[in-house]
């Protein structure tokens, strides 16, 4: 185990993993300024969507990671794996349920929903 050596990384790679942490980071800003103009948006939903992009930051964190470290053993890199796929998995569902709230809640304002 250790990191890779800079000769052996496959920089596009490491290039399109960074570009997903950074787009998380964007995110993220623009769910914070979301909830800073936006009143409605900041009452329902907001912390279930902060979680859900955390959860993906951090997946998307440890995507870039395995780019950059070797494993020793192919049983450690599938549970790595399979732990970066269940927090990608989670933060998909959690962030949906979070849309579902946030849009829940504006139908019941505009007086859509019975």
């Amino acid at each position: 185990m250790g990191f890779i050596a800079i000769d052996q990384i496959d920089h596009l790679d490491v290039i399109l993993e960074s570009l997903a942490v950074i787009a998380y980071i964007f995110v993220v800003l623009m769910v914070f300024y979301a909830k800073k103009r936006n009143k409605i948006f900041a009452s329902k939903g907001f912390p279930v969507m902060v979680i859900a992009i955390i959860l993906g930051l951090i997946s998307a964190f440890m995507d870039l990671f395995t780019e950059l470290y070797w494993f020793d053993t192919f049983e450690q890199y599938n549970v790595f794996k399979t732990l970066i796929a269940s927090l990608q998995i989670a933060s998909l569902v959690i962030f949906a349920l979070s849309l579902l709230l946030v849009f829940k809640f504006t139908k019941f304002l505009m007086g859509e929903e019975d």
